[in-house]
């Protein structure tokens, strides 16, 4: 699956691949969300979710996602839940 970025407007959109694109320093992006009710809606989820279940997603899915699980990685460093606990 290849992740694409539309670099031209709304209605009339250029797909390009995000690895031949660089985001410069300070470069706006102007979505209207309106425009986007699917994102809007993810967003929203996102937001309302408790801490605690934001904490484990980061923990688990999220340090998989960045490829910090692989044996050669974890070897020697604390797991990532066990820099998130409390108390």
């Amino acid at each position: 699956m290849v992740c694409c970025v539309n670099v031209g407007p709304f209605k009339d959109p250029i797909w390009v691949p995000a690895e031949l694109l660089t985001v410069l320093a300070h470069q706006k992006c102007h979505p209207r969300l309106s425009q986007m009710p699917t994102h809007a809606a993810q967003i929203v989820d996102i937001a309302a979710r408790p801490a605690n279940k934001n904490r484990d997603l980061i923990a688990t899915e999220g340090v998989e996602l960045l490829g910090l699980l692989s044996d050669d990685l974890v070897s020697g460093i604390p797991r990532l839940s066990h820099l998130c606990s409390q108390g």
